[in-house]
């Protein structure tokens, strides 16, 4: 997981917040579906025994990789949907005074 996410500003000459967050939740299921098929496409051994004892591993271990990256780009999408989200509770609050 990144150490810093850079959200955007929620401010008049911008997008919106309920764009901005409906964009990044579409994202997130987008790579939510990824993953889920990934999860599906694993090696099998069956698949790779032609090729020698190392071939299986070496393929699990990059399947792996990839199913690491894309769960890093969903834990990203995630925090920063929650942040503008919570950018944009802040702002109905100072409007209504509270």
């Amino acid at each position: 997981m990144p150490t810093k996410i850079t959200v955007p500003t929620i401010h008049l000459n911008g997008t919106d917040a309920a764009t901005l967050a409906d964009q990044n939740s579409h994202a997130n299921r987008a790579v939510n579906a990824a993953i889920k098929a990934l999860v599906d496409a694993m090696p099998n051994a069956r698949d790779y025994y032609t090729q020698g004892d190392e071939a299986h591993l070496a393929a699990t271990n990059e399947w792996a990789d990839r199913l690491t990256r894309l769960r890093s780009v969903k834990d990203e999408l995630t925090l920063l949907t929650e942040a503008i989200v919570e950018q944009k509770e802040a702002r109905e609050c100072r409007k209504a005074g509270k």
